[in-house]
């Protein structure tokens, strides 16, 4: 039998909780989240998920943000018929992804 799990919270920084910066004031917002990386609106970004990636790859293309389309529809045909068909929801055409998995399959495909 093995002994009591090791907690994932063990040897994190302060800033890592979110009673201790923002909560007690003790911090800023930028105390609480670095990014690893700049994305800048010339970044290229994909979308794949649910139906809350394809919010994102809207809110991102109203933003002007590189947004990869590689099935790209013709502008001229109507938003309804576009995306009645798989178009304009994600990067291409694959619909919904759950799982990491199944985007890591597709990925490799």
């Amino acid at each position: 039998m093995s002994g009591p799990a090791r907690s994932p919270y063990r040897g994190l920084e302060r800033r890592a909780f979110w009673r201790s910066v923002a909560a007690r004031g003790e911090g800023t917002a930028q105390d609480l989240y670095r990014p690893r990386f700049e994305i800048t609106h010339k970044t290229a970004i994909v979308t794949a998920g649910s139906c809350f990636a394809q919010h994102i790859g809207e809110t991102l293309t109203r933003a002007r943000c590189r947004l990869i389309d590689t099935e790209a529809m013709p502008e001229m045909v109507p938003d309804a018929v576009a995306r009645g068909f798989g178009y304009r929801q994600y990067s291409a055409r694959y619909g919904n992804i759950y799982t990491p998995r199944q985007l890591r399959q597709l990925l490799a495909e």
